[in-house]
């Protein structure tokens, strides 16, 4: 059991870059920090932030993450298997109870938004003291993983803290927290929490202000030979997904501001003052670039002052050129596409193919590493399965697969050809339906047990009763 000083615990909740976090927030929220947080200049002083990092994010996840895109297949090692096991069962129970597809996708959005996220897998007391397991998603601004420090290809959890605040009224229910830090009754108060996950189990532990961290309860046993926490990373440094183009972004912010508040600026018009301008309206001219205040300043100064309007032209043709090049430089680097662009409406089904690559090459790259985060979510489940009270460790004589369904219009002469080949050589039925979209076969356990009952039984009898050959 991993005993944590307080001055350990200080330092890890302190090594939140909360700062990056939101900043990464503020890009996918379409809340471009670098614009918004610009100094005010003056008026008019309008800052546009233009939200494309959520679209470049949502193309992805979109093409590559949507609900139940994402999921795994529980695959019998030998032979066909028409008939869902227990195993299988209990597996599809548990991923419905903690809405699994929903996580992955959410998961998925998160890595891409961060550069990472996480998910915990823990047991509980149910109904009937059953034995329950669950999962769920750990947010990245509560999140400190502590890694091993040998040389390893893919990063192991040495422990993993979560940590978390809330606020509290003082009463019966928190007797316990009330008499470790004397407080009032009625009295309310923010309370940290820190909980640290370690191979076998996890610990809290507790703070208010400027005290130290307190052991609370007893060390909670799991029946896990891991960390119980799964990381997912989109890139190998963890980075946001559009880190490389946020400088980009910020240009075109920056771009599209400068050239709004031109235009409000001058109102597509100068003022010209003919004679002397009266030092009240001289005054006025400087404070106020509202032109409707001019005139009315203007004529109050006396019938000497007379105002003129001259037109002037902006050049927003250079602007149009810089604004779209840049947007087609930013995805260019992402390899992604915008939808927007007139010649991708026209393009032939093959040439939408091509124009889409770039999205799945980065879509490849990012499941590579996000898997193993799903692959290690599946470990620390069916070791809770193998324990002795479920009694469900057939765990073994399946293979974990990863299925990843792009949206893409879906060809089903195409589909339709490759089963009756793949059939043709030995692939098992339940594996061919597994190939088509939800949309097509909601539940291939269900369509497996249609065909089993709509197939005739073949007849062992060679001819039909009653029949006159001899």
């Amino acid at each position: 059991m991993k005993e944590l000083s307080t001055k350990t615990l200080d330092s890890l909740k302190a090594s939140i870059d909360l700062d990056n976090i939101t900043k990464n927030n503020m890009y996918y929220e379409g809340k471009n920090p670098t614009i918004l947080g610009e100094k005010k200049k003056r008026k008019p002083d309008n800052k546009i932030p233009v939200a494309l990092g959520y679209r470049l994010i949502s193309n992805l996840s979109g093409y590559a993450a949507r609900t139940g895109d994402i999921f795994i297949n529980q695959v019998p090692k030998e032979g066909e298997d028409t008939n869902e096991s227990d195993f299988e069962k209990k597996r599809k129970e548990i991923d419905e109870a903690n809405n699994g597809l929903i996580l992955n996708s959410l998961l998925y959005i998160g890595t891409l938004k961060q550069g990472i996220s996480y998910d915990v897998v823990w047991t509980e007391r149910g109904e009937g003291s059953n034995l329950e397991i669950k999962y769920a998603q750990i947010p990245n601004y509560q999140a400190v993983p502590v890694w091993k420090k040998e040389l390893q290809t893919v990063q192991e959890l040495e422990y993993f803290v979560r940590f978390w605040d809330d606020t509290i009224i003082a009463g019966a229910t928190e007797q316990k927290v009330v008499s470790l830090f004397n407080l009032t009754e009625g009295q309310e108060a923010t309370i940290s929490y820190a909980q640290v996950f370690e191979v076998g189990g996890y610990h809290k532990y507790i703070k208010y202000g400027q005290s130290e961290w307190v052991k609370l309860g007893e060390f909670v046993e799991q029946p896990f030979t891991r960390v119980q926490v799964s990381a997912y990373r989109g890139s190998t440094t963890a980075a946001a997904y559009i880190e490389p183009v946020m400088v980009l972004l910020d240009q075109m912010d920056k771009l599209i501001s400068r050239n709004v508040n031109e235009l409000e600026r001058f109102n597509n018009s100068l003022l010209g003052v003919l004679k002397k301008i009266a030092p009240e309206v001289k005054q006025k001219i400087d404070e106020v670039g509202v032109i409707d205040d001019l005139i009315s300043g203007l004529q109050d100064a006396g019938k000497d002052v007379f105002p003129r309007f001259i037109s002037r032209d902006i050049p927003t043709e250079h602007a149009q050129f810089m604004f779209n090049t840049l947007g087609k430089l930013v995805y260019q680097i992402m390899g992604s596409v915008d939808f927007s662009d007139e010649s991708f409406g026209t393009a032939s089904g093959v040439a939408l193919l091509y124009r889409l690559i770039g999205l799945e090459y980065s879509a490849v790259e990012i499941d590579t590493l996000y898997d193993m985060g799903l692959m290690n979510r599946n470990a620390l489940i069916n070791e809770a399965l193998g324990t002795t009270e479920n009694d469900t460790s057939i765990s073994d004589d399946f293979l974990p697969v990863i299925a990843h369904i792009r949206n893409m219009p879906i060809d089903i002469s195409f589909l339709a050809k490759s089963a009756l080949d793949l059939k043709a050589i030995g692939i098992s039925t339940k594996s061919i339906l597994k190939m088509f979209p939800k949309s097509v076969i909601p539940d291939v356990q269900k369509e497996l047990d249609f065909i089993a009952e709509n197939t005739p039984k073949p007849s062992n009898e060679l001819l039909p009763k009653n029949s006159d050959i001899d």
